[in-house]
């Protein structure tokens, strides 16, 4: 049985769309007959060591910068304790997902030394950014720095979506093939899933990062202000962030806003399945949404912003309605005008759920994007 090791920053308990799209691949993976090892920050100081059901997970010591979003590795004997122990397992192809981690580089730089392949998957379509124009500038350094130091000491770079691949052509890369997401139909019951739509309610939903560029403060403002002409609409927004205490100060004498908090994946998937319109306003940049996919799945309509791969989803009018931020005010529109035209629409509701939902049970299940991730490990081994 070859061995193969996932490498990201990121991984449960933190939560996000890399985190799951890394979980789907490891066990769909090892139902193909792979041994799985998950090599992690430890962002959330839970066990360093774990065997899962499917795999094992090695969470590194590291601090936490950017909200966790950015872990930096602590060079620690417990961290050499723990690649020790790692170099032991006889890995056979490292997968890394995402160029600018610290936790990247050292899986580059394993591979190189252990002289085993590997690749990079590519699962963004911009710089990573905070709110500061010096820290953005110094992080566009590095990542241009970082780019060519894991370009020399990987095989070959793949993306989550052909947006993402064409992103890595701004550090001279060129993406072999796409990786896309998936959904995993063993977390979603898919029998009567329209007996679970209320006949009453308009349901909409959100799940993210509760961060400004995830555009959940105008999803918000825009909701409060239909409410005053249809009190038929609800609005479910799961995730936490640096947002979360400032948004349940703003929604807290409102009825029909329910903030969940971070709940587990099961219970968003329930709530998806329950839910008619799924609003993602995101001027994030997106590699390929991983909520569009689970929205498609549980058969909701899809508003979404133009942003990284989801164009690719939503092809056209036919799956959901896509909307091109150019600006704050032009979005607010577009999106408010989207919401009025499916809350006023039953009928379009519905043919946009269905015809998602074929889609994706057709394109964008694990099973099938496993076997493309595995045929390209194979070639290369």
């Amino acid at each position: 049985m070859k061995t193969i090791c996932i490498v990201n920053g990121l991984y449960f308990p933190h939560t996000g769309g890399v985190e799951s799209y890394i979980h789907n691949l490891a066990i769909h993976l090892n139902k193909l007959g792979y041994r799985i090892i998950i090599l992690a920050a430890n962002t959330e100081k839970v066990k360093e060591f774990e065997h899962l059901e499917r795999f094992t997970v090695y969470r590194l010591p590291v601090i936490n910068l950017v909200d966790r979003r950015f872990p930096i590795i602590i060079p620690s004997r417990k961290t050499v304790k723990l690649l020790r122990q790692l170099k032991n397992e006889n890995i056979d192809f490292f997968l890394i997902q995402m160029r600018f981690y610290s936790t990247s580089i050292l899986g580059a730089v394993l591979a190189k030394k252990l002289k085993k392949p590997s690749f990079i998957v590519e699962h963004v379509t911009g710089y990573m950014t905070i709110d500061s124009k010096f820290f953005n500038f110094l992080g566009k350094i590095y990542e241009n720095w970082v780019s060519r130091f894991v370009r020399k000491r990987v095989n070959a770079f793949y993306a989550v979506s052909k947006a993402c691949a064409r992103w890595l052509s701004n550090f001279k890369i060129e993406a072999k093939g796409i990786f896309y997401n998936g959904v995993n139909l063993d977390s979603i019951e898919l029998k009567n899933k329209r007996a679970l739509k209320s006949k009453d309610k308009i349901n909409f939903i959100f799940a993210g990062r509760l961060i400004e560029s995830k555009g959940i403060n105008l999803l918000i403002e825009i909701f409060m202000d239909l409410q005053k002409n249809h009190d038929n609409i609800f609005l479910t927004i799961c995730g936490d962030g640096d947002l979360g205490e400032q948004l349940e100060r703003k929604t807290k004498n409102n009825e029909k806003i329910k903030l969940t908090g971070q709940i587990e994946h099961k219970k968003v998937m329930s709530l998806l399945q329950s839910s008619d319109v799924v609003v993602i306003p995101s001027y994030y940049p997106e590699g390929l949404p991983t909520l569009i996919l689970e929205a498609g799945a549980c058969s909701c309509a899809v508003i979404a912003t133009d942003m990284g791969g989801t164009s690719e989803i939503i092809e056209n009018s036919d799956y959901g309605i896509l909307i091109k931020p150019n600006n704050r005010e032009e979005l607010k529109k577009e999106l408010k005008d989207a919401m009025v035209k499916l809350i006023m629409n039953e009928e379009l509701r519905e043919n946009l759920a269905n015809n998602l939902h074929e889609k994706i049970i057709r394109d964008f299940l694990w099973e099938k994007n496993a076997k493309i991730v595995a045929n390209e490990i194979e070639s290369c081994l």
